[in-house]
């Protein structure tokens, strides 16, 4: 790329973190809603990851296709969200500190950066 920022794909499902959304449900249900969700439905996943479909939105279908209760459901979605782990190696952060601004950051996933936010913040990048 002449004259312009290098560009850094960076995947945010095993790479920066391994945790998965509703994990601490007890594992029949979670088997449920995997299930429901990701097995299946990689299209409606992908649409997800990429702005087609809020958090909420997929949270009722879940609830709908599993019975599960929304409110439970959502519950767990939050709080599984609020813990979740992040690769926090020091090359992954030195990373992120060398590039500081210096390039352009490509995603797949459209809530990356509010998870990136939280590597930079909780290392002092």
């Amino acid at each position: 790329m002449k004259g312009g920022k290098p560009i850094l794909f960076c995947d945010f499902d095993g790479v920066l973190c391994y945790d998965r959304f509703w994990r601490s449900l007890p594992s029949h249900e979670y088997e449920k809603m995997q299930d429901a969700l990701f097995r299946g439905n990689k299209e409606m996943v992908n649409e997800w990851m990429r702005g087609a479909y809020c958090a909420e939105e997929i949270v009722k279908i879940v609830s709908e296709k599993t019975g599960m209760p929304y409110e439970r459901l959502w519950g767990v979605f939050i709080k599984d969200c609020e813990c979740i782990f992040f690769d926090d190696s020091r090359s992954t952060c030195e990373l992120f500190t060398k590039l500081g601004g210096t390039s352009y950051l490509v995603t797949k996933e459209c809530n990356l950066p509010y998870h990136l936010g939280r590597i930079v913040e909780k290392n002092g990048i």
